[in-house]
């Protein structure tokens, strides 16, 4: 499986099928963010895309957001689409560190009950909260 880290250009003209690959996760992002959203994040810089496949075809994306707090910097992968995400993890691992270290983060975030699986393949990982959500 192949791996790589897309400039603004690339996004854009790859956004077709990233977009379909990351439209379940943003139907279950409670509204947070549109595909539209994604995208102009992304042209400012402020969200990046990773993909990920099997020989030409892109299989697998990723939406990192290197995320500033008052005391680090965390690299949270803030949405996750398509398939191969457990192979893409056991095989490259160390390229996720590299780049969160890359975006000055001192962590890796992962939010929902099944990314935290995700992450225990990372190593150890210890719950810094827990989110819900009460519309008023």
């Amino acid at each position: 499986m192949w791996i790589a880290c897309l400039t603004v250009e690339q996004v854009e003209d790859n956004w077709d099928r990233i977009k379909s690959l990351l439209q379940p996760a943003i139907d279950q992002s409670d509204e947070e963010l549109t595909a539209d959203d994604v995208l102009g994040f992304v042209q400012d810089e402020v969200m990046f895309v990773m993909i990920a496949g099997e020989q030409q075809e892109i299989d697998l994306a990723i939406v990192i957001h290197p995320t500033p707090y008052a005391n680090k910097k965390v690299c949270t992968f803030a949405l996750i689409g398509g398939k191969g995400v457990r192979q893409l993890v056991s095989e490259h691992k160390d390229v996720f560190f590299d780049l969160a270290r890359d975006f000055g983060c001192s962590d890796i975030e992962i939010h929902g009950e099944g990314m935290a699986r995700l992450l225990r393949r990372f190593g150890t990982v210890r719950k810094v909260r827990t989110i819900m959500r009460a519309e008023v």
